[in-house]
Formats: C-alpha cells, structure tokens, sequence
C-alpha cells in the first residue's frame, strides 16, 4: 500500500486531555510510527511533522499532518512528458517549471537546515546538485549567470563532501546571489 503524501489525523479534545495525547504522540513517534486512521505510519522518509492545536471555545481541537516528498515522476513518456521520440536516443527532461519548483523546495530545506545550524540532508543536496546542473543544460534561461553559478553549486558540494558547515553557509548564500541575479536579468 502507498503512504499518502501528507497523512492527517484530527481530533477534539477536552482541554485536561491535551497533554496525554501529546505524550502518547511522543512515545509513538519514540517508536517510528504514528498512528492515523487507516493504520500506523512511518515517520521514516517524513519530510515534515506538523501539530497544531486551536482552541475551540468549550475544547481543543488538534491536528496531525506528516508531509514526505512527492514521488519523482516517472521517466516514461505521455501526455506533456519531454519530446524525445521513441528509439531516438534522446534523454527525456523534465518541463523547466516543474525543475525550478522541485529546485525552489529543496533550496529552501537546505538554507533551513543551515539555518539551524546543522547539514543539510545528503540525498536533498545531491538533488538539488543535479537538478542544478540539469537546469544549466536548458538554453536561453539565463545563460550567462550559469558558468558563475555552476561554480557556486560546486563549492556548495565540496563544502559538505568535507563536512564544513560555515563553507556550505558561504556557498548557501553564494548560490541565494547568482539566483537573485540571473532572476533580476529575466524579469
């Protein structure tokens, strides 16, 4: 059975039982599940865990979303996939849009995680990598900045294959300008 992408557990509480369930939620989370309805859920893979509580007046009424990353698409062809043709040999990428998007989610996990102070994931830097080198491929998209920003993308990689959190923060913030040039010369 496939995850849902953001699984959701809502409930009304009294106010007293606020704090049971979120030390049940804990001890679940403690164990690497959370159970929602329609089964136990691994947080394994989790992108985000979000809780929230609002108060409804007489009660409390709680929320719980566990968000993972959206399954890749595949690289078989259909409608609005790549026009490489069957047999031709050509590579299928994915529309630019969707890369920038994929781009601008992973960008932000990194600059988060730097943010916090801590690496950012290693399969989320290697995307957003190879996505990078990926995009410099589509022409006429801000051809110039791309030899700057290649550059950057690969003080950013160095940086983490050696572990250096302040090089990685200085690549960070490298990466943040070029993109905030390239886009300034698009608009």
């Amino acid at each position: 059975m496939a995850l849902p992408i953001k699984p959701k557990l809502e409930k009304t509480l009294p106010r007293d039982e606020l704090a049971d369930f979120l030390r049940q939620l804990a001890a679940q989370a403690q164990s690497g599940a959370l159970d929602f309805p329609g089964g136990s859920v691994p947080l394994a893979g989790m992108k985000a865990l979000k809780i929230s509580v609002k108060d409804s007046g007489e009660a409390l009424t709680v929320k719980v979303r566990l968000k993972y990353p959206k399954p890749e698409p595949t690289a078989a062809p259909g409608p609005g996939r790549g026009t490489a043709a069957a047999g031709s040999g050509a590579s299928l990428r994915p529309r630019y849009k969707a890369l920038k998007k994929r781009m601008k989610r992973d960008f932000k996990d990194i600059g988060a995680a730097l943010a916090a102070g801590s690496a950012p994931r290693p399969d989320i830097l290697a995307a957003f990598v190879a996505d990078s080198r990926l995009m410099t491929t589509y022409r006429g998209k801000g051809d110039d900045h791309y030899p700057a920003y290649l550059e950057a993308v690969a003080a950013l990689e160095a940086a983490q294959a050696a572990g250096d959190l302040e090089a990685m923060a200085r690549g960070y913030r490298e990466l943040a300008l070029c993109k905030k040039k390239c886009h300034a010369d698009q608009a």
